[in-house]
């Protein structure tokens, strides 16, 4: 038989969750800026004038079209579809498992001697994995600046890249709509980081349980275990794979305007 002559109830409330400073966001302007002035710059040494004005009273005609005869052009046409579907898969599937463990035991003399367990088990997609990061914690406020980043360059600009880059490939378009279309896939080809997103994700599942394993504060009382799932290498191969193709369907786009065929049934 037990007698309880004092309890206390206790409630916790805990956050883990990394802010982005200003430093941050100083550094990847700067390196945003960069990309565009190198990439501008080494295109208009190569192809002089970026994407010449051409007559919308041309037929319509796919870049498969244009390319007819040329080498790959099955290749870049399963690629360049296989990507945006792989890419959107990517987004919406589950790409990383996390697993947060908490044992706390608190001792107080004469007043609490009481053990604190807290299990945190979730799987995130890279969609919900943005959302997440948005939500406000208990010190810095918002983390929208990450959010809109993340949303934006691992996103929307692979997504969208891909896409313009099926437009070209298979749509019959005016030379003049080809242009514009060829210039948006120019553009985001410099800001859009699906690759760099999913290096940067397997170094953290990688590092970050080591980094808490090795704190000296928080190894006897944490242990973080992070876990890649399909998401994660889906998005990351079809992320090369965009990146890849994307590249030639540009380049193919520019050598047809530089070189135009003179038999339009034959390509370049």
């Amino acid at each position: 038989m037990h007698t309880w002559v004092f309890s206390k109830k206790l409630k916790l409330k805990i956050w883990t969750q990394a802010v982005a400073l200003r430093g941050c966001f100083y550094f990847a302007f700067s390196l945003i800026a960069s990309q565009f002035l190198g990439h501008f710059v080494l295109h208009r040494a190569i192809y002089g004038e970026k994407y010449p004005k051409q007559s919308s009273e041309k037929p319509a005609r796919s870049l498969m079209q244009l390319s007819a005869g040329g080498q790959g052009n099955a290749a870049v046409s399963l690629c360049s579809f296989l990507a945006m579907v792989g890419l959107l898969v990517g987004l919406f599937v589950p790409f990383l498992h996390l697993e947060y463990h908490l044992d706390v035991d608190v001792h107080q003399q004469f007043l609490i001697d009481e053990h604190i367990g807290a299990d945190i088990i979730e799987t995130y997609s890279i969609v919900n994995a943005i959302w997440t990061m948005g939500t406000p914690n208990h010190i810095r406020g918002e983390n929208y600046g990450m959010t809109y980043l993340m949303l934006a360059f691992v996103a929307v600009a692979p997504l969208l890249r891909a896409l313009c880059g099926v437009l070209l490939w298979f749509v019959p378009l005016k030379p003049n709509f080809q242009s514009k279309i060829a210039g948006v896939i120019d553009t985001l080809s410099v800001v859009a980081a699906s690759d760099v997103f999913s290096a940067t994700a397997f170094l953290m599942i990688w590092q970050l349980p080591k980094l808490f394993a090795n704190m000296e504060e928080a190894a006897e009382y944490i242990n973080l275990t992070l876990e890649a799932r399909t998401g994660l290498y889906c998005f990351a191969f079809f992320g090369l794979m965009d990146t890849f193709v994307s590249n030639v369907i540009s380049s193919r786009f520019m050598k047809i305007v530089v070189n135009p065929p003179d038999d339009p049934s034959q390509g370049t």
